[in-house]
């Protein structure tokens, strides 16, 4: 939680909402995801079962259309985080779908069933714009393309919350499909992600592959546009190659999206040893930022996301923890880090690249449409 000592009011969130996207903007960043408080998962916009608070979403909504920076909204199972497995109440789960993504479709009825100012229920004071004729204007700067569907689904529970637990992979495919359908008849032009596999432990003796590869049996590799892929125990060549083989074996190729990596920028502590594959320093940290962007894409990813982003440690007056390290900058300070400029300038160099060569172990040829090739030479690391 971030402290109420430094934001005591509503205004005072926004703006620095508000300066976290200028440096994301600043940054190259086209396309972001996971916002917390002023995101969409259902124990933030409906914490009793039909009624919606979108006051912090349509914030951010507005705010990513100024910037230019597309969102991926996640969508969540339960309105009580602590619970998992398939929502108990089905309907009142896919109702809860329905109204988020009728709202940021881009017309301008935005699923309301009531007039000003109220939206769903009375009294909600949820209608976004005073009169209809701005109506068209507000969908279209608070328009969402992209719906994050599951988060790293497992049969059991890690010793942490936000992933998606209890569910077995018949689970996950129903409730992709489910989900698709709603989105998709609410809005034609939406794109639905899975945005990957996390660690399934040791609960029905599944591995991340075999978990990954039933869910998509019976039709279930249909359910979503885009395959996401978590590359921090792992390489980021080898998690594509994996997910490319399981999504091949089904011949429906989807574009692949590199949803999460990242490394830290301090050494990590022994219990930490597999959780990244570099990083250690800020010399390491460019060096991974660098070399991820070119292998990901040589190995036929569309995007690539960092994550953390961010070092939100002094805002929430904590001690920094090894996913803080992965930040490129810290809130509160605004320190900008090496791997910040880093990131900037592969994200600005590598911007609508045609295609990609591999010229060598370290050597990176990108031909563009319209401007001069780029090559990338990378430092041989041992």
């Amino acid at each position: 939680m971030l402290s109420s000592r430094i934001y005591s009011t509503t205004d005072d969130l926004e703006k620095r909402q508000e300066k976290l996207f200028s440096i994301l903007s600043m940054a190259g960043v086209g396309i972001a995801r996971d916002f917390m408080s002023y995101g969409v998962r259902r124990p933030i916009i409906e914490r009793k079962k039909g009624q919606y608070n979108f006051r912090a979403s349509d914030f951010l909504t507005g705010l990513s259309h100024k910037y230019n920076i597309d969102l991926i909204y996640r969508l969540s199972l339960h309105i009580n985080p602590r619970e998992s497995g398939k929502p108990e109440d089905m309907a009142a789960y896919l109702n809860y779908v329905k109204t988020v993504v009728e709202r940021y479709d881009g017309d301008d009825d935005f699923g309301c069933v009531l007039s000003y100012p109220d939206c769903y229920k009375k009294g909600d004071a949820q209608y976004p714009v005073v009169s209809k004729a701005d109506g068209r204007e507000w969908g279209r700067r608070h328009r969402v393309y992209y719906w994050e569907v599951l988060k790293e689904p497992e049969p059991g529970r890690r010793n942490r919350m936000g992933n998606e637990a209890g569910l077995e992979p018949d689970d996950s495919r129903e409730i992709l499909k489910k989900t698709s359908e709603v989105i998709h008849a609410a809005d034609d032009r939406a794109k639905v992600i899975f945005a990957g596999m996390g660690p399934v432990g040791k609960h029905g003796g599944y591995t991340e592959d075999f978990y990954y590869e039933q869910m998509l049996k019976k039709g279930g590799v249909e359910t979503f546009h885009i395959a996401g892929v978590d590359a921090f125990t792992k390489t980021v060549t080898e998690k594509l190659e994996r997910y490319n083989k399981v999504l091949n074996r089904y011949k429906r190729p989807k574009p692949l999206w590199v949803t999460q990596t990242g490394v830290p920028n301090r050494p990590h502590r022994p219990h930490q040893k597999n959780l990244f594959n570099g990083g250690g320093n800020p010399d390491a940290q460019c060096i991974y930022v660098a070399k991820t962007f070119t292998d990901a894409f040589a190995a036929g990813a569309k995007k690539v996301f960092w994550g953390d982003f961010l070092d939100n440690s002094k805002a929430e007056n904590r001690p920094s923890t090894i996913w803080d390290a992965t930040g490129l900058f810290e809130t509160e300070t605004w320190k900008l880090r090496p791997a910040y400029f880093t990131y900037k300038l592969m994200a600005t160099a590598l911007k609508n690249f045609k295609s990609v060569e591999r010229i060598s172990s370290h050597a990176y040829k990108f031909n563009f449409s319209n401007r001069s090739t780029i090559y990338v030479i990378l430092p041989e690391t041992g």
